[in-house]
């Protein structure tokens, strides 16, 4: 069994624990349900004390990385990712560029994705959809109520029946309030783009058709936007 002793610097006692953890767990090749070493061996090993140990491992505990299994001590699990991103993806929380980021990958995500739906979507999927757009308020001529959109697009991915894409747009979808909120700065690129602008109801014929092409083109026209007020924005100085 082998740890480096840990060493004073900027970064606490329990991150160094944290990270030679994780080391010795990568470096030994464990995989779900293994055993890592206990709680007295490693700060036996790391040259600390059994509180730094533990809080550590109350961190990876967490991050869902390692559980308590009865009879075995601590071993290693397979951590629910989207969870973990889900708890810190809060519109109020992150800066002005991480949101852009976020939405970028949303623009990117949901355009590569066609296939995807195309490939899994049913009649009965369309014919909800259908029913979906006919509950739809505008509180303008062109803004959709928050929660129309998220019940749209959320239909949207799960019929991918692809958990990780379900998870990764799912967490990314409180963003809607952030767009919601700045709906007078994406309104003036709306207004420009009216004659173009891609509605729910314009992809179920596409939808309807299978038509692959049309439908990825017709979404990114959908998020046209999201994509253009990002670039503006990142161009302001």
């Amino acid at each position: 069994m082998k740890f480096n002793k840990v060493a004073v610097k900027a970064v606490t006692l329990v991150d160094q624990v944290e990270e030679q953890i994780l080391s010795y767990i990568v470096e030994n090749k464990l995989t779900l349900g293994n055993e890592i070493p206990s709680e007295l061996t490693l700060a036996e090993n790391l040259n600390v004390g059994r509180n730094v140990v533990r809080e550590a491992l109350s961190r990876l505990r967490m991050l869902g990385i390692v559980e308590s299994r009865k009879h075995k001590g601590m071993v290693v699990r397979e951590p629910d990712v989207m969870k973990c991103f889900t708890k810190v993806v809060n519109p109020y929380l992150l800066s002005k560029q991480s949101i852009l980021d976020l939405l970028d990958l949303r623009v990117s995500i949901e355009s590569g994705i066609a296939e995807l739906i195309l490939s899994n979507i049913t009649d009965e999927d369309i014919t909800e959809l259908e029913s979906i757009i006919s509950r739809h308020t505008y509180q303008d001529d062109m803004k959709l109520k928050v929660e129309n959109e998220i019940e749209f697009h959320s239909k949207l991915y799960r019929i991918t029946k692809n958990q990780a894409v379900i998870d990764l747009l799912e967490m990314i979808l409180p963003l809607f309030s952030y767009v919601n909120e700045k709906y007078e700065d994406f309104k003036p690129l709306n207004q420009k783009n009216k004659e173009k602008l891609v509605k729910h109801e314009d992809l179920i014929p596409l939808l309807k058709a299978r038509d692959v092409d049309g439908y990825r083109n017709a979404i990114y026209n959908h998020l046209k936007a999201y994509s253009e007020y990002i670039k503006q924005t990142r161009n302001i100085k």
